[in-house]
């Protein structure tokens, strides 16, 4: 499981899966805000790797989605945070990685694991000119991944020697 690289922020634009009209009101076809939903307590389909805990989801006072790490197999609302979603009024979503999240011990040390369908919705909101709304909703789980950095372990040619963590090579004699 991850375990470097950590408390890491990766961004993506989602703006452009959203598309809408203002009508005959007029005004930006164009979302006019976007926030992130989740049923607070509700599990991710993530583990995390230290305690083997579930990681449940949780919406705090600024909007932002927050991965708990659970505590005796149930939610805790105050676990250690092991991960934060995050959208801009622009449609932006940042994804930050705090702990190592678990991913399936197997022969590609490059896999990724992601948040279960249906858990974390991003919703567009679209406004015209005499303030009627529209909203719109993406299941955002499924597209939020935690890539592996398993291991990697390679054996030096017969005339290499390491100084210093790097490897020196050339020929010598006896």
């Amino acid at each position: 499981s991850q375990t470097t690289g950590l408390n890491k922020a990766v961004s993506a634009e989602f703006a452009a899966a959203f598309s809408g009209s203002a009508g005959a009101d007029g005004g930006d076809a164009a979302p006019s805000g976007y926030a992130l939903n989740v049923t607070n307590g509700t599990a991710s389909g993530l583990l995390d790797t230290a305690t083997g805990q579930a990681i449940y989801l949780y919406l705090n006072a600024n909007g932002v989605v927050e991965g708990r790490v659970g505590s005796g197999d149930a939610a805790n609302a105050n676990g250690a945070v092991a991960f934060t979603v995050a959208v801009s009024n622009t449609g932006q979503v940042t994804l930050t990685q705090k702990t190592a999240i678990k991913h399936p011990v197997d022969s590609d040390p490059d896999d990724a694991v992601s948040i279960a369908a249906n858990k974390i919705t991003l919703e567009a909101t679209i406004t015209d000119r005499d303030s009627d709304t529209d909203t719109a909703q993406l299941d955002l789980g499924p597209k939020l991944s935690f890539k592996d950095d398993g291991p990697n372990l390679a054996v030096r040619g017969p005339n290499e020697i390491i100084e210093g963590g790097d490897p020196i090579t050339g020929s010598w004699t006896h």
